[in-house]
């Protein structure tokens, strides 16, 4: 998956994957 989505799904989950979460 890419950035945006990662973030996303930190946003989501609350960012338990250590990546800043942005608002995409």
């Amino acid at each position: 998956w890419d950035e945006k989505g990662k973030n996303k799904v930190t946003l989501i989950s609350g960012g338990g994957s250590g990546h800043e979460p942005f608002a995409a």
